[in-house]
This record gives structure tokens, sequence and C-alpha cells, in this order.
């Protein structure tokens, strides 16, 4: 118990560490940004039509979209992610990588409690606000939401 408080205020203390180095990342980059492109665009415009630069946008939008729209279509159908753990409408749970069935739910060790997939050879923990649930309780938790 007190290894996995220590992981998580580890986990935690990383992310409040890391978000405002990230946001100063990004406004560091935007700043870069657009100091660069008052001083390129009129070399780009210079060598690049506004028509070939439209096409260009039109493009990115489109593989976006693509995307998105690929995304969508992998997602699992009727299955809904809870707790780590993807479940169909039987209250079933599947693995949240190869959304194959799962159904040995143990302390694995050194690889902590959880679901262990037989495909990918992986422990998935299913936790509610980083406290461990049992099967039971997490049917029980969605039979009331």
């Amino acid at each position: 118990m007190k290894d996995k408080f220590i992981e998580q205020f580890k986990e935690r203390i990383v992310s409040i560490i890391l978000t405002p180095v990230f946001i100063f990342f990004l406004w560091s980059l935007q700043q870069l940004t657009n100091g660069l492109y008052g001083k390129i665009e009129p070399i780009i415009l210079e060598h690049i039509s506004k028509r070939l630069l439209w096409v260009v946008v039109i493009m990115e939008a489109v593989m976006i979209i693509i995307l998105l729209f690929v995304v969508y279509i992998l997602k699992p159908k009727g299955m809904s992610l809870k707790y780590g753990i993807y479940w169909d409408k039987d209250k079933n749970p599947h693995c949240p990588s190869c959304k194959k069935p799962l159904n040995s739910y143990d302390d694995y060790g050194i690889n902590g409690i959880g679901f262990y997939c037989n495909s990918c050879k992986l422990v998935h923990p299913m936790s509610k606000k980083g406290i461990y649930l049992t099967i039971s309780d997490a049917r029980k938790i969605m039979d009331n939401m």
C-alpha cells in the first residue's frame, strides 16, 4: 500500500512539474513561429502561389478529418471504457489494448492487481481515482449509473 502511495505521489509531482514546462514550451514555440512567420511570409508568397497554399491547407484539413474518422471506426462497438477496462453491454471486461475478453482478475505480485490478458501478456489494473476495485464493486457501481 505504501509503495502505491509513493508511486501515485511521484506521478502527481511529475505532472505538477511537467504541466507548466509543457505550457511554457508551447508558448515559446508560438512566440518563435510568430516572429519567424513575419520574416518568411514574403519569401513563401514569392515562391509559392496562394492557390497552392490553399490546396495544402485543404489537404491538411481533409487528412485530419480522415484520421478522426479512422479513430472513430476503430473504436470498439458496444463497449465503454470504465476504470481503465472496456466493458460490453453484459458487463464483461475486455482488454483495453486488444479488446479481447478478460477473465482472470488477481494479484500478480510485481505486476500488480488487475486483469491478465493472455493475448497481450499484460496486467491491466482496474481502479477508480487510484483505488483498486474488484469486479463485483465495478459492476455494482455501473449498475447504479
